[in-house]
């Protein structure tokens, strides 16, 4: 499965939305949870409100240009029959903005025949297609900021503000009571 599309946002923005777990479940399902970080090895999970927890494994992890986990079925362990890899690769558009290129690879490993991998690989590439479509919409609204977002089971909101200066400025206007 394959997807390129050109974000009308800066890279390091991209990067954060791909990498950062409390941006990624904003777009790629409703949670991103990765407690040891997202270095290469690390576990972690994603989760789909209906769908339950799928195991990930980080990858790749080269800053502003490549990030790759492997993920798997929901309530299983990793394993190559019920695996597949999902590569983001990024590079600078023409216009300015940044040129995302998914590709997930490993449908011929899936347990089952080849009809079970067809239909896995186009179910993925139709997930693949709202979820970018995701990533985008929420790349290109940072800069204004974006609607609240409710989690309620973690019993919080989120609202996000792209903030275009250094985060100790950013923290001293958060903590300094003048």
């Amino acid at each position: 499965v394959t997807r390129t599309v050109t974000v009308a946002a800066p890279r390091d923005l991209v990067w954060a939305l791909l990498t950062a777990p409390d941006q990624l479940s904003q777009w790629f399902g409703q949670r991103a949870d990765f407690p040891d970080g997202v270095a290469p090895g690390a576990l972690g999970s994603f989760g789909w409100t209906g769908e339950g927890e799928f195991p990930a494994r980080i990858e790749i992890n080269d800053p502003q240009t490549r990030f790759a986990f492997t993920w798997g079925s929901p309530g299983e362990p990793l394993r190559e029959d019920n695996a597949t890899t999902a590569t983001f690769t990024l590079a600078d558009a023409a216009d300015g903005g940044t040129e995302l290129t998914v590709v997930e690879t490993g449908f011929d490993r899936l347990s089952g025949d080849a009809a079970a991998h067809r239909r896995a690989m186009e179910d993925n590439a139709q997930g693949w297609n709202a979820e970018i479509d995701e990533l985008v919409a929420r790349a290109e609204a940072l800069p204004s900021g974006t609607d609240p977002v409710a989690d309620l089971d973690a019993r919080r909101i989120t609202h996000t503000v792209l903030v275009r200066t250094s985060a100790p400025i950013v923290w001293d206007a958060l903590t300094d009571p003048s």
